[in-house]
């Protein structure tokens, strides 16, 4: 690290929103083989210059929320790719109308600066202006809670947990509705109640009754995340608040919030190959940024022209160094938070995290459509029947891990390998794709530290990688549909189908 904590941040906004035609702001930014990587973070450096294109007023307003973070900021709009403002006086008045609305909502900007000729000058003029200031605070590392004890079988019915209609998308709604307070608790839309798992006791919420979509639970038994439907005409955003015990103003964001961060500091979301990060601060929704979608290493949205492949859930590993998309037809590993800053001298940049040697995504081959396995090594995406098992590790040597309950595939920037055949148990992988460990029981889930086993009698048990204990829970006594993680915790959630409706179970 540096030995002055003080740096000046600059943001591109093209970094944070992928559009194709940043790459001219790209290609002037200086660089620095010297240069170091910040910790993981999720909120701003106290002074912040923003470089913006002229026409990207939809864009920055969004970010308001989260660049008030900042104590300084200094806006630079580059008006090169949009020549028509240098001789349209009408459109000049627009244009300085909204950047000095987006000014005052700010409330923090000390400069504007505008860019017609050179960009590095324009940026080193606006460093000058808001100087130096602490840099992004470091992502909060928080410990699990204590593994709750099993609880019993508990019947849900309604939407979404009718099986006739998705059952994958029940999975995503389970896994954002669980909540961590003084036990382990299931917010039920459809019945309008919080579920105890641990003791299966519920206790009637009749404001969850006036929600008309899915929510996400946010730490402590009480408060939630809303979404209200998005308005007609409006381009894919809806309205996000919290309600509950804590209540906030609604704010305008994309994608429908799948999971909240166990410490309640990030919530994202998303539909089917973008997931949209939003920051939690002061019991505000502040939206942030996007993940990165390339192909051939990324999400595919659709499959054959006609087949969503809808998001799931995401898991962020607890030091924010690793991350996991699961997605309904594969899953994409990639190094952490989509954005990192990178410090060079006294001044630290946000950058996508897009080349990296981690980043790999991950399917199983399940005969879709009849198309041969062998058609896997060109990496097409036809040829993916289902999401992979996976699960994040503690650390660089149990970076992820993978289990073979179907052929599984990794895909690695162009080159696609089969890493596993169906009845194989599971392998686990370092940072580096290389495998360190391996057992012949069937995973289920896993998160953290810990997965979750089925050994050959049909009972489960907890492992724990970091100590290879192993830890007795219960025995199979139904037929499982899947397993999911409850983040935060070393606890699992097992689930079968239980006529139209499911049944779950906390182990």
């Amino acid at each position: 690290m540096s030995s002055s904590p003080d740096t000046t941040g600059v943001l591109f906004l093209d970094d944070l929103f992928e559009h194709r035609g940043s790459s001219a702001l790209r290609a002037e930014r200086w660089g620095d083989p010297g240069r170091e990587w910040l910790p993981p973070s999720t909120v701003p450096p106290a002074a912040l210059v923003v470089v913006s294109r002229s026409l990207q007023m939809a864009e920055l307003e969004r970010l308001v929320p989260w660049l008030t973070l900042a104590d300084r900021v200094a806006l630079v709009f580059d008006e090169r790719q949009e020549p028509s403002l240098a001789n349209d006086e009408e459109l000049r008045e627009v244009a300085a109308l909204e950047r000095n609305e987006i000014a005052a909502a700010l409330g923090n900007v000390v400069a504007m600066a505008t860019i017609r000729n050179s960009l590095s000058a324009s940026i080193e003029e606006a460093v000058r202006s808001v100087g130096r200031g602490a840099p992004p605070r470091a992502f909060a590392v928080r410990s699990s809670r204590t593994a709750a004890r099993p609880g019993p079988w508990i019947r849900l019915t309604g939407r979404p947990w009718e099986v006739s209609t998705h059952v994958k998308w029940g999975l995503r709604c389970l896994r954002g509705a669980i909540a961590l307070g003084d036990s382990v608790s299931l917010l039920d839309r459809s019945a309008c109640v919080r579920i105890d798992l641990e003791s299966g006791r519920t206790l009637p919420i009749p404001a969850l009754g006036s929600e008309r979509l899915e929510l996400v639970a946010l730490p402590g038994e009480y408060s939630w995340l809303s979404n209200a439907p998005r308005v007609r005409r409006e381009a894919g955003h809806g309205t996000l608040r919290i309600r509950g015990d804590t209540e906030s103003a609604p704010m305008r964001a994309w994608g429908q919030p799948m999971e909240c961060s166990p410490d309640g500091s990030i919530v994202w979301g998303g539909f089917r190959c973008v997931v949209h990060w939003n920051v939690l601060v002061d019991h505000c929704v502040r939206p942030w940024t996007m993940g990165r979608v390339r192909w051939p290493d990324t999400h595919a949205k659709k499959l054959f022209g006609h087949l969503d492949n809808i998001g799931l859930w995401v898991d962020l590993a607890p030091d924010a160094s690793a991350c996991l998309s699961v997605m309904e037809y594969d899953t994409l590993l990639t190094p952490g938070l989509p954005v990192r800053w990178s410090k060079t001298g006294s001044t630290c940049v946000a950058q996508g995290v897009t080349e990296h040697p981690l980043r790999a995504l991950f399917f199983q081959y399940t005969g879709l459509y009849d198309v041969p396995e062998e058609e896997c090594e060109s990496a097409e995406e036809e040829v993916r029947g289902r999401r992979a098992t996976m699960s994040l590790g503690p650390d660089g040597e149990h970076r992820y891990v993978v289990g073979f309950d179907a052929n599984t595939w990794r895909v690695i920037g162009e080159r696609s390998e089969r890493i596993g055949l169906a009845g194989g148990g599971y392998a686990v992988f370092d940072s580096e794709h290389r495998v360190t460990g391996w057992g012949p029981e069937r995973m289920w889930a896993g998160w953290d530290r810990w997965l979750l086993l089925e050994t050959a009698d049909g009972s489960l048990e907890r492992l724990d990688m970091t100590t290879d204990d192993r830890e007795p829970l219960v025995g199979v006594d139904r037929e499982l549909e899947a397993c999911v993680a409850v983040p935060g915790s070393p606890n699992f959630v097992l689930v079968a189908r239980d006529g139209e409706g499911i049944a779950i179970r906390l182990v």
